[in-house]
């Protein structure tokens, strides 16, 4: 029998009775400074083999787009720039569609307690030893390093609940690994040193020439002069932690009566 000649393969493209259309677009967000997980984009219908270009717009600085249609890169800027992408048939046809990408800024941290935090005994607002600018969320976190001080907990980076008992200086340090959604990370060290509470030795005491004391720097404004006699009352002495404990009324302190017989005349 007469043999059948074999086929071989077209190297001509087969048209489509489709149009050419984008059918996939799956742009994702990155972080400056992370390699950026490559995508291809799809199309169908038309004539291929197609071939891809921005026609509006630009990708984030450190993308490029392929003409086979595969972006890729490692970002270099911030930012949440907006861009048209164009694929392109073998017979001209063509087909746009939007895209956006929102590039986060490199994760960084700050650490106030890296060298030392003075903190007082019983303080339960002095907590917070570090913070977080840029990268994407969620942030896990990790203690790679130490420990929070007895009895007290950790919430990300900051501590709960009150500063034991002193310690010897560098008795209580800790770093914590801080991890975002890209994968970058950064360490945040903190040192402690923990002082008594401030305390007077009694809860009120009586000063004027008789018994032997003086008080210095503290003014009292006598709102009636031109009044004889002596002048005999008292005000409440606070004395206040100035510490990192923590800024406004939330400061450690503690107070003391003090009773004043100037034995003087004021007028």
């Amino acid at each position: 029998p007469a043999s059948t000649p074999a086929s071989t393969p077209s190297s001509q493209s087969t048209p489509s009775n489709a149009v050419l259309a984008i059918t996939n677009l799956p742009f994702h967000n990155g972080e400056v400074g992370i390699g950026y997980t490559p995508i291809a984009l799809g199309a169908g219908g038309g004539t291929p083999p197609y071939s891809w270009s921005i026609s509006g717009g630009a990708l984030p600085a450190g993308l490029s787009l392929s003409g086979g249609g595969q972006v890729s890169g490692t970002p270099s800027a911030a930012g949440h720039p907006s861009f048209s992408v164009q694929v392109t048939d073998s017979v001209g046809g063509t087909a746009t569609g939007p895209g956006s990408v929102n590039i986060f800024a490199t994760l960084a941290v700050t650490q106030p307690c890296a060298d030392l935090c003075s903190v007082e005994q019983g303080c339960a607002v002095c907590g917070n030893f570090g913070g977080i600018s840029g990268g994407a969320s969620p942030f896990t976190y990790s203690v790679t390093a130490g420990a929070p001080p007895d009895g007290m907990g950790r919430s990300g980076l900051s501590l709960t609940g009150a500063f034991p008992p002193p310690g010897p200086l560098g008795a209580f340090n800790m770093t914590v690994r801080v991890r975002d959604l890209y994968g970058a990370q950064q360490d945040v060290n903190a040192n402690w040193y923990v002082f008594p509470h401030i305390v007077f030795s009694v809860g009120s005491a009586q000063c004027g020439p008789s018994y032997g004391c003086r008080i210095q720097n503290v003014t009292i404004v006598f709102l009636s002069p031109g009044t004889y006699g002596d002048w005999v009352g008292s005000f409440n002495l606070t004395i206040t932690d100035q510490s990192v404990c923590g800024p406004g009324a939330a400061k450690c302190s503690s107070t003391i009566t003090v009773v004043v017989d100037s034995e003087r005349r004021f007028g």
